[in-house]
């Protein structure tokens, strides 16, 4: 095998390598994003809306309507463990609260009348 078969075989491996490596990194991102331990299932009072709270690894929640992204938390995410819920206002209003001793932040959520769940 000649230098110059040797260095085309390697830059292929490398290719290759560089692929898989992409993927697994790619499918590690998207499937480890949120800590489903802490995962939280809310229904509105007339049961028209199905909501689930997920906790990515700095508590940080992301407020989910089937597979829609309702909310997202944007600030930086905490040191400690924060634990959120859901007050429901009315059928198509709710409130996501903590009441933790790091952060008592609130914010209220509007949905859509038509999406159901």
């Amino acid at each position: 095998m000649t230098r110059e078969q040797r260095l085309k075989r390697g830059c292929l491996l490398a290719l290759i390598a560089f692929i898989i490596l992409f993927f697994i990194a790619h499918w590690l991102i998207t499937k480890l994003q949120y800590d489903t331990s802490f995962d939280i299932k809310s229904v509105s009072p007339n049961k028209t809306h199905t909501l689930l709270i997920r906790q990515d690894w700095v508590s940080r929640p992301t407020v989910f309507e089937g597979s829609k992204v309702i909310f997202r938390y944007s600030k930086s995410g905490f040191a400690e463990t924060v634990y959120w819920n859901i007050e429901w206002i009315s059928e198509n209003e709710c409130c996501l609260y903590s009441s933790s001793s790091v952060t008592e932040e609130r914010y209220t959520i509007e949905l859509q009348s038509g999406i159901k769940s």
